[in-house]
């Protein structure tokens, strides 16, 4: 007896072409198109699986990263919001939208790490310009360090994954 894969009902009720013996048994053009619709359906479904889970992991890991990001791009500096934006996508190719970038500003004010001051420049509209408090300047410290161990940890983990052995 022939061992039967995985196939759909629907493929399955046509002399069984998902056996291993004779995939096209009944040789017909219709049950050929079924196991190759099939076919061609589970590996773009599978395709798109792994591009879905790449995509949530890497927003994921943005988003651990961000408060450091924010509190180092404002490390020094003053800035406004889309000043805070431009910054992180220059120097750590981060992009992150306003909606994403002001809610953590709104936290890091509520957790005294940042300070919030309306200005009125002589032309253009209100800007709401952030900066570190001495606060937020210890907790970015502190972050930074603990970022950078932890940094280093995974480099030497992933280091054997690599086919040069060099991530840096």
């Amino acid at each position: 007896m022939a061992e039967t894969l995985s196939c759909p009902r629907v493929v399955q009720k046509f002399s069984n072409p998902c056996s291993r013996e004779a995939p096209f048994a009944n040789n017909t053009p219709f049950t050929r198109y079924i196991v190759l619709h099939y076919i061609v359906h589970t590996m773009n479904r599978a395709q798109a699986d792994l591009t879905q889970l790449d995509e949530n992991w890497q927003a994921q890991l943005r988003k651990g990263w961000l408060e450091l990001s924010v509190l180092a791009t404002l490390w020094g500096n003053r800035l406004y919001g889309l000043e805070i934006l431009r910054e992180l996508e220059q120097v750590s190719g981060l992009i992150v939208t306003d909606g994403t970038v002001y809610p953590v500003l709104a936290r890091l004010r509520k957790e005294a790490l940042v300070t919030a001051e309306w200005e009125e420049p002589e032309t253009g509209h209100p800007r709401r310009y952030y900066q570190l408090t001495a606060k937020g300047s210890e907790r970015t410290l502190t972050m930074a360090h603990h970022a950078s161990d932890f940094t280093k940890k995974i480099h030497r983990l992933l280091a054997p994954l690599l086919t040069d052995g060099d991530i840096s």
